[in-house]
């Protein structure tokens, strides 16, 4: 009997390789003889991501690093890489596509449809991005994980609409991830700062608050973050623990600045302790990225959610609003010109989710920014 073959497509960010490859892993969960093959561009992302996952049987990677769905020469890269994906759809007849979005999908979907395979298209944001809207008429289902997403593809017609189908995000944590006793977890940060030479510890006393912006969105969100610091850290003594993440070239700085107030810090750039420290967290600062925003749902997490918005896509604004108005209790979304324009609105925000009004003697009196 012939194995079954699941081909998964997606590339270029966490975002949609993380989602895709989850639903992959629960399709071999019930394929056992199955066999899943993962095609991703070339970039150092990718491979990282894809080696931290060898469960997956084949990957196979297509030189789709330089396109862009907005570029005149696009058709024909896409055309070359189209040719090359229609050879491996025939060379391994896949019975199933996956795919998150992204330029990668177009060829690969478009490959899998001529050989009548079966295309599952996952659609993680509020807005579908391009690639999705020009796929989803050829996809056999549509998930998607935000309600508001269906009106946003209603355009399409009742046609379409009959093949969507609202979904859990396919989270990478489960109940296994859950800790009893988050601060069982500070031992092991204060082990990691004794090995960087970090001086100040972690404790059970003080409030923590998790910086979380990714590679695209850290340093405007270290930016904001780093003028409360500098004008309350006199203030909050010792009741403040930061963890940070950042890029790699920002975090000495950053370790800098937290030493220099005593508040102790731990600051990185990447680390496979996210779903602890989601859950040792009393705030959370970040971006609007679909999986980010449902990872802190699953564990209740409070957040600030301050989407990135760039010259190309304003769809994290989107995810934002739609995910505080799912959980108003649990996020409040923050504009970036808003807080660049007048910091005390990120200030504030800070006090009152954190409750440091709230908090023992030491700390009442601690001023309200205007």
């Amino acid at each position: 009997m012939k194995k079954k073959i699941l081909f998964v497509a997606a590339a270029h960010s966490g975002g949609h390789l993380v989602p895709a490859l989850v639903a992959a892993r629960r399709w071999k969960d019930s394929n056992h003889d199955g066999q899943v093959v993962l095609l991703t561009s070339t970039e150092r992302l990718d491979r990282l991501i894809a080696k931290q996952h060898p469960w997956v049987d084949q990957h196979v990677t297509l030189a789709c690093e330089r396109l862009h769905i907005s570029r005149s020469f696009t058709c024909v890269q896409l055309l070359q890489v189209f040719f090359s994906c229609l050879f491996y759809a025939w060379r391994y007849k896949p019975e199933k596509l996956i795919i998150t979005g992204g330029i990668i999908a177009l060829p690969v979907t478009l490959a899998c449809w001529a050989m009548r395979s079966s295309i599952d298209l996952y659609e993680l944001n509020v807005m579908p991005g391009k690639a999705n809207k020009i796929l989803m008429p050829f996809a056999t289902t549509v998930f998607y994980c935000f309600k508001q997403t269906l009106k946003n593809c209603s355009l399409l017609g009742k046609s379409f609409i009959a093949k969507c189908t609202l979904v859990p995000y396919p989270l990478r944590y489960s109940q296994q991830d859950r800790i009893t006793n988050k601060y069982e977890f500070l031992g092991h940060i204060n082990d990691l700062l004794s090995q960087q030479s970090y001086p100040e510890r972690f404790n059970h006393q003080r409030k923590t608050i998790f910086i979380l912006g990714g590679s695209q969105g850290s340093l405007g969100l270290s930016s904001c973050f780093t003028h409360f610091i500098k004008k309350y850290a006199h203030t909050l003594g010792d009741s403040l623990q930061v963890i940070h993440q950042t890029n790699q070239t920002s975090t000495t700085e950053l370790k800098r600045l937290y030493h220099q107030h005593k508040i102790p810090a731990y600051v990185f750039s990447y680390t496979s302790s996210m779903p602890q420290l989601y859950q040792l967290a009393d705030l959370v600062i970040c971006r609007a990225g679909a999986g980010t925003l449902f990872e802190l749902e699953y564990f209740q997490t409070p957040a600030l959610i301050v989407p990135l918005i760039t010259r190309n896509t304003n769809h994290q604004r989107a995810n934002a609003y739609a995910m505080a108005n799912n959980k108003p209790k649990q996020f409040v979304v923050l504009e970036q010109k808003a807080i660049e324009k007048k910091p005390t609105i990120l200030s504030k925000a800070i006090i009152e989710k954190v409750g440091f009004m709230s908090t023992p003697e030491k700390t009442r009196g601690f001023p309200l920014p205007a």
